[in-house]
């Protein structure tokens, strides 16, 4: 039986795994392995796999698997109104600690692929609906963003995801939209000046007051530096042009 049509539990020889991942089409990798594959079930539908490889630090993954936190967080998520993928089973590979989880494809397209066609206002409108729902993604940037085909957006990867039962304070709220200002993958479609016109749209989007909205600008803006900088200082390139650029801006 193929993944893509199992049900429930199930276990994979690494021989059936390897097949797997020869047969399928990657989307993704990590440190050089298949994290991300699509194939087609029994009746054609596309069905993605997602592998999750033992991580070094094991103290987390060893009381609660990633696996099982991005399945947990499907259903959470999908229970507060997100949408997210459904899933179909989950498994792991024998004689090892790789695990797997097959979910129903999200139809759409990423915000990535849409390049300068970001729709920004539409975007800054549901993150404000996630923190207001209390959901703070660490994956938030736009390849984990869908734009779905009946519309609105959807999240794909929610393993690191954090749920509170009331809307998120500002200082989080500030700390998750740096991360969507800042990743890297996105630099070229949010910089000039772009990812401060989506704050000020997420302010409106949210109600915040004009104090408020000043607050988290402020606190954004620095988010920005701060990750820039790291990035700037892991490529080797230094930090002192990129501060005094940021920061003049957003004067």
């Amino acid at each position: 039986m193929r993944i893509g049509d199992r049900r429930g539990e199930f276990s994979l020889t690494p021989q059936a795994f390897d097949n797997h991942c020869q047969e399928a089409r990657v989307l993704a990798c990590r440190q050089g392995r298949p994290s991300v594959l699509v194939h087609e079930d029994g009746s054609g539908g596309r069905v993605v796999t997602k592998v999750f490889y033992p991580r070094r630090s094991w103290p987390k993954g060893w009381l609660w698997p990633h696996s099982e936190r991005f399945r947990r967080m499907l259903r959470e998520l999908a229970v507060r109104g997100i949408a997210v993928p459904v899933e179909r089973a989950a498994g792991r590979v024998t004689g090892t600690d790789i695990r797997l989880v097959t979910y129903e494809w999200l139809d759409g397209v990423d915000l990535r692929a849409l390049g300068r066609q970001l729709p920004r206002r539409e975007l800054a409108a549901f993150v404000a609906d996630l923190h207001a729902l209390g959901v703070y993604c660490r994956g938030l940037h736009l390849g984990n963003v869908v734009a779905l085909v009946e519309g609105g957006f959807g999240l794909l990867d929610v393993t690191d995801t954090r749920l509170l039962d009331r809307p998120l304070p500002l200082r989080m709220r500030a700390r998750n939209l740096g991360i969507l200002c800042a990743h890297s993958e996105d630099i070229a479609v949010l910089e000039h000046g772009t990812w401060s016109d989506l704050v000020m749209d997420y302010c409106r989007a949210a109600g915040l007051s004009v104090a408020a909205a000043a607050r988290l600008r402020d606190r954004v803006r620095m988010e920005v530096v701060r990750r820039s900088i790291r990035r700037q200082r892991t490529a080797g390139l230094g930090a002192g042009p990129l501060i005094g650029v940021l920061s003049g801006r957003e004067r």
